[in-house]
């Protein structure tokens, strides 16, 4: 099944989400979002490195979480869909994207992309 054919589904932006990384693994950039990069508890994945790609745990990642992306815990397995995890879901692949395909073509990701995002928006709660 493609992801067109779930474009009425209301879990449409998980799967578009999913999408965008294997378009990142089809373009040959390994997303690791099962183990951790420093060695870390694999049931505490809470961070991605913009720069490799790879999923950080929750104690490892404090020295450096303004450096790194959060990590949606629909993408590390869980079950239920918490708050803000779209938007994070797109800050994490628009950010691989941008640095990993279209930085080294000197180009910004497009702008029907940005406009997604913008769309798709849900404000985290300030509570």
């Amino acid at each position: 099944l493609t992801w067109l054919e779930h474009i009425h589904e209301d879990y449409w932006a998980l799967l578009y989400i999913r999408l965008e990384l294997g378009l990142l693994a089809t373009l040959g950039f390994s997303v690791d979002l099962e183990s951790c990069a420093l060695g870390g508890d694999v049931g505490q994945l809470t961070h991605v490195s913009p720069k490799t790609g790879r999923a950080v745990s929750r104690d490892l990642a404090k020295p450096y979480a303004p450096k790194l992306l959060a990590l949606p815990r629909f993408l590390g397995g869980a079950d239920d869909l918490g708050e803000g995890e779209v938007t994070a879901g797109l800050e994490l692949t628009g950010a691989l994207l941008s640095r990993h395909v279209f930085a080294p073509l000197n180009r910004d990701l497009p702008e029907v992309r940005h406009r997604l995002a913008e769309l798709l928006f849900i404000p985290k709660s300030k509570g």
